[in-house]
């Protein structure tokens, strides 16, 4: 699986800002399509970027982390 810069992106934004939202609101805010924020969103789930909790999402932060530091560059 290859993750794009997008999934990353969208993996941030959720990190640093949690609220639930819906995707249109989300690509409104990183000024992307709502289906480009879905795609990205279920490809950093399956990368463990990202988890459902309690039907919203969340970032997983030990393992976006160690993507940031170790992995990013690749």
């Amino acid at each position: 699986m290859n993750l794009k810069p997008q999934d990353v992106l969208v993996a941030l934004k959720l990190l640093v800002a949690p609220e639930r939202r819906s995707y249109g609101e989300l690509a409104a805010e990183l000024g992307m399509s709502a289906s480009e924020v879905h795609a990205a969103t279920k490809r950093a789930m399956r990368a463990q970027l990202l988890v459902e909790l309690d039907g919203r999402l969340a970032a997983m932060r030990r393992n976006l982390r160690e993507f940031l530091v170790h992995g990013v560059r690749y």
